[in-house]
């Protein structure tokens, strides 16, 4: 479900011989769930790009956007925001991974929010700290572990996949070589046994839309077997919705609480 919106997003990004969609803000608020069949849906394309293909693309002042959170922590820096770095389709494809880590770090299996999960540090109007929280989140990926496993679908499974993917990434684009410490071997093991060998160097498989796509479907082809077996049934789409429900109702006990209301008769 989660994957096929991301090959709707690429299609999209990847567009005809005339045009191209460029979403450029994924954030957790841009997602919805259709309730009966519990397909995930991208949405607000308002600040999306419509980018003509062999023109002249890059942004304009108005059109460098994205939600900090969940932004790449490449873009997490002055020159995005001053025209001098670019927005690639690798950008958006990272924001994927943020917010699928968000809602495994944040939400246990009931929807109850974890008020000291360590991703509450991304929420900040500094972009610069924001990169740094990332960073180091994903340096010490082992250390982050939750106390709760989020089971649905095994969401767990699928969410440290995507983050080793992104943290193997990282690092091939970043030029890094040496590994650190014990716990970091160990994760980097983890995630060298979810990825295939001989991969082309990621500076060059990371460059365009289509290269990118296909080398982040090959690269998580393990968990993605796994995703495809996952079938719903009356019971998974009850289950969804009773929690669906149960979140709401916290959400709106807190605002009553928040805004003073009684709820005494």
């Amino acid at each position: 479900m989660y994957l096929d919106v991301l090959i709707g997003h690429y299609l999209l990004w990847k567009g005809n011989d005339k045009y191209r969609v460029e979403h450029t803000d994924i954030s957790a608020a841009n997602f919805g769930v259709d309730p009966l069949t519990l397909n995930v849906k991208i949405r607000d394309f308002d600040l999306a790009r419509l980018v003509r293909v062999n023109e002249p693309n890059g942004p304009r002042s108005t059109e460098r956007t994205g939600t900090t959170p969940f932004m790449a922590i490449e873009l997490l820096k002055k020159g995005y925001w001053e025209g001098d770095i670019g927005r690639l389709y690798r950008h958006d494809l990272e924001g994927f991974v943020w917010v699928v880590a968000y809602y495994a770090w944040v939400y246990d299996d009931a929807g109850i929010e974890v008020d000291n999960s360590p991703v509450r540090t991304w929420f900040t109007a500094d972009y610069e700290q924001c990169a740094k929280e990332k960073t180091y989140f994903l340096s010490e990926l082992k250390d982050m572990y939750p106390d709760h496993r989020l089971q649905i679908a095994n969401v767990w499974y699928y969410t440290l996949g995507l983050l080793r993917w992104l943290k193997r990434v990282r690092r091939q684009l970043e030029g890094e070589k040496d590994i650190e410490g014990e716990a970091e071997a160990e994760a980097e093991a983890e995630a060298q046994s979810l990825v295939n060998e001989g991969d082309q160097p990621a500076t060059a498989a990371m460059s365009d839309p289509k290269s990118a796509f296909e080398k982040f479907w090959e690269d998580i082809e393990r968990f993605r077997v796994k995703a495809d077996a996952v079938k719903l049934t009356p019971d998974v789409v009850k289950s969804f919705m009773s929690r669906k429900a149960d979140m709401a109702a916290r959400r709106d006990g807190r605002s009553a609480v928040g805004n003073g209301e009684s709820q005494a008769d």
